[in-house]
């Protein structure tokens, strides 16, 4: 008997091609074309200032002095993490979609936020799921939105773990911790509840309410979109176990990638506070607010709070800097490669049409 898949899996009769969503996706107004700029000006500014505490000396020696284990971790640490986060999204709308498909776009969506915005990142991913297997953009934007969620809940474990770990090794930062420690709580309790949010009246009258508070705490469009995702195609208590699972495992290999990323340059900082400034940049990044993965946002802070565990200024500035050359040419190799390489389908297609044309021993 044939499968029926379900509807939102098939591609539309009419679904535009990839070009198309994605010129689609890309057609912003001019406000936010605006405020792309000056993110790009404030990420230029910023990164400026950070190179004003090295040379290009130092970076060059640092790049020449990696240490190879340590690089090897990293590039297993960052393949491990587009790994299951394709196998996370699969979950949440692709069930019947190829897995090979799913990691394509990951990596695609990934290079987007890295060489150009966040926000384009999460933009090419929602195009590119509507164009190759027909999800609509609404279900593209709740997926995201409920891996983000998932995301604040690891985050905030690890942010409070790591917050107590590195309270006694810097003088007056016990209330910092105490503070901080309140804020990764209610980050935690909070992404519980909005996860299980769906199972009572709460989202309902998120995204319909127009009341002032609600919308304060979560936006209309946000919460409708993710009611209509988990309420339209719920998850089996297996396939929760297995988004919780996957949720969990993009997240510790992160934080291992940021490990071995900074004993790959031998940055005299322990376990403890690589992933406690590590956290706080990924909270950071939750928020598509930065350009260029982080360009300069994420690495001022970075700076002073390496320097709050006793790391140079100076030094921590050249890891910098030599960290995102690695990663930017990391990334740009993997997506030459993904882009020269064709996906299973394109390459059946292309034996299919290679073996149907008529070769030249056929005519008569």
């Amino acid at each position: 008997m044939e499968q029926v898949l379900p509807v939102h899996n098939m591609p539309p009769n009419d679904a535009p091609s990839t070009g198309d969503a994605n010129r689609k996706f890309f057609q912003w107004p001019a406000k936010d074309r605006l405020f792309l700029l000056l993110k790009i000006v404030l990420a230029i500014s910023l990164f400026a200032f950070l190179a004003t505490h090295t040379d290009i000396t130092t970076i060059l020696g640092l790049c020449v002095r990696i240490r190879w284990p340590w690089f090897v971790g990293m590039l297993f640490s960052l393949g491990a993490t587009v790994w299951f986060t394709a196998l996370r999204y699969r979950v949440l709308i692709g069930r019947n979609c190829s897995f090979g498909s799913f990691l394509r776009i990951v990596i695609y969506q990934n290079a987007t936020s890295i060489f150009i915005a966040a926000a384009a990142g999460i933009a090419s991913y929602v195009a590119l799921v509507y164009a190759k297997h027909g999800v609509k953009p609404r279900r593209g934007v709740a997926s995201v939105a409920v891996a983000k969620i998932a995301d604040l809940f690891c985050l905030g474990l690890i942010l409070l773990s790591s917050f107590l770990a590195v309270a006694g090794s810097v003088p007056g930062f016990g209330p910092t911790v105490v503070t901080l420690a309140v804020v990764t709580s209610v980050l935690s309790v909070g992404s519980i509840v909005l996860w299980y949010a769906p199972r009572t009246k709460f989202w309902a009258a998120a995204s319909q309410s127009s009341g002032p508070v609600l919308r304060f705490l979560i936006p209309r469009g946000v919460a409708a979109l993710i009611d209509e995702l988990l309420r339209s195609d719920p998850l089996s208590a297996k396939e929760f176990a297995r988004f919780a699972s996957y949720s969990l495992l993009v997240n510790l290999f992160s934080f291992a990638g940021f490990y071995c990323n900074m004993k790959m340059f031998s940055v005299a900082a322990g376990c403890a506070p690589v992933v406690f400034v590590s956290a706080i940049m990924q909270l950071v990044g939750v928020i598509p607010i930065h350009v260029f993965g982080g360009l300069g946002v994420c690495d001022i802070p970075s700076m002073y709070l390496y320097g709050l565990f006793g790391v140079p200024k100076g030094d921590i500035a050249a890891v910098l800097i030599g960290s995102r050359i690695v990663v930017y040419a990391i990334y740009g190799v993997v997506l030459l490669v993904v882009m020269a390489i064709p996906s299973g389908r394109e390459f059946v297609e292309s034996r299919r049409t290679a073996e149907s044309a008529p070769t030249g021993d056929t005519q008569g």
